[in-house]
C-alpha cells in the first residue's frame, strides 16, 4: 500500500503509464465536480454575524505547507490584538459534533494536525466535518473576532472573508490533471479567485513567498530541547507521515543531520509496531507525526520544530 501510494505520487509530478491508465478517473471526478460547483457557486466575500472568517487551503492533494501558516497567521493576528480561533475538519479523526481540541486530546479522535496546533498555538482550535456547525459552535462559545479555516477552500458552504492559497513553490500544480490522474483537488482556474496565493519556497510574480526551515528539537519522553547542530553526533531514522515528505528530509540532510529516511502516508496512523524494525535507533518525526507517537514513545525519539517566514507586509 506505501510502495502504490509513492508510485501514484510520483505519477502527479512525473506523468507516466499510471497517469495515463487514471486519466478516465479524472474525467469522473470532473464531472462531479462540475455539478458540485453548479448547485453551490462561489459566494461574494461576507463577514457572517460579525466574524470574519479566514480560509487557508490548497489547490493540490498533499504538504504544502498550508498548517505551518495557520500557525503563522494565528500567531500574527494575536501579536496585532485580534482574538482567532482556528476551524477544521479534523482530517482522519472520528469525532462527531463540534469538539474543542487540547493538546492533550487524542489524533485519532481530533486529527493530527488539529492536535498538533493546539500544542503550540494558545486560541481555541475546534474541529467538526460540518463547518458552519463549527464556527456557531466557537461563536457561541468562546470570546473571539477572527476565525481562520484550515482547508476548506473547495468548500463552498460556508460563508468567508479572505481565501488564501498555499502552493508547493517546488510542485507547483503538477501535471495540472484533477484526481486521480494528476494531484488537483479542483481546477487550476480557482487560484485566479482567491485573494491570496502564498507560495512555500521560490514565489513567482504576484505570489507571496513563505520559507520554512527546521528549528529546535524537543524530546518526546523528557521535553529536552537540543538545537539541530547537537543532533549530528549519532545517527537518526527520520520517520514521517506527510504530505511532502522530500522536502523534510532534504531540510535534515542540508542542516548535516546523518539518518535513514522512512516515509509513511500521508495522515499515517501510526503504532509502536511502526517502529519495531528500527530497533533501539534515534528517531526524528515532525510534529504533526510526534503527536500520534506520544503514548509509546522512546526516550532517545525527537519532533523537530518547524519556523516559518513571511514579509511583514503581508499581515
Amino acid at each position: 500500500m506505501i510502495r502504490f501510494s509513492h508510485l501514484l505520487e510520483n505519477s502527479w509530478y512525473r506523468p507516466n503509464w499510471l497517469t495515463l491508465l487514471l486519466i478516465p478517473g479524472s474525467l469522473i471526478y470532473a464531472a462531479g465536480l462540475l455539478i458540485y460547483q453548479s448547485l453551490n457557486p462561489l459566494r461574494p466575500r461576507e463577514i457572517a454575524e460579525g466574524l470574519p472568517v479566514i480560509v487557508v487551503g490548497n489547490l493540490t492533494t498533499g504538504g504544502t505547507g498550508k498548517t505551518p501558516l495557520v500557525v503563522w497567521l494565528v500567531k500574527a493576528l494575536t501579536g496585532a490584538g485580534y482574538r482567532p480561533a482556528v476551524i477544521s475538519r479534523g482530517y482522519g479523526g472520528t469525532a462527531r459534533g463540534s469538539l474543542s481540541v487540547l493538546a492533550t486530546t487524542d489524533a485519532a479522535l481530533a486529527g493530527d494536525e488539529a492536535v498538533m496546533m493546539a500544542g503550540v498555538l494558545d486560541v481555541p482550535v475546534v474541529v467538526d466535518k460540518n463547518r458552519r456547525r463549527g464556527m456557531a459552535y466557537l461563536r457561541h462559545n468562546f470570546n473571539v473576532n477572527v476565525l481562520i479555516s484550515d482547508d476548506g477552500l473547495q468548500n463552498r458552504r460556508f460563508p468567508r472573508w479572505i481565501e488564501v492559497l498555499v502552493l508547493d513553490g517546488t510542485r507547483r500544480l503538477g501535471s495540472g490533471l484533477l484526481l486521480p490522474a494528476g494531484p488537483l483537488r479542483e481546477f487550476s482556474s480557482r487560484a485566479k479567485t482567491v485573494d491570496f496565493v502564498v507560495t512555500n519556497g521560490e514565489a513567482r510574480q504576484g505570489e507571496i513567498e513563505m520559507t520554512t526551515s527546521l528549528a529546535q528539537c524537543v524530546n518526546l519522553v523528557s521535553g529536552e530541547t537540543r538545537t539541530l547542530s547537537e543532533m549530528d553526533k549519532e545517527k537518526f531514522v527520520a520517520v514521517t507521515g506527510i504530505g511532502h515528505a522530500g522536502r523534510f528530509f532534504d531540510q535534515l540532510a542540508q542542516a548535516g543531520v546523518r539518518f535513514e529516511p522512512q516515509q509513511f502516508p500521508d495522515h499515517h496512523v501510526f503504532s509502536k509496531d511502526d517502529f519495531n524494525r528500527f530497533g533501539s535507533d534515534g528517531v526524528l518525526m515532525t510534529a504533526k507525526d510526534a503527536v500520534k507517537c506520544r503514548t509509546f514513545a522512546r526516550p532517545n525519539w525527537w519532533q523537530i520544530e518547524l519556523k516559518v517566514d513571511l514579509p511583514p507586509q503581508f499581515l
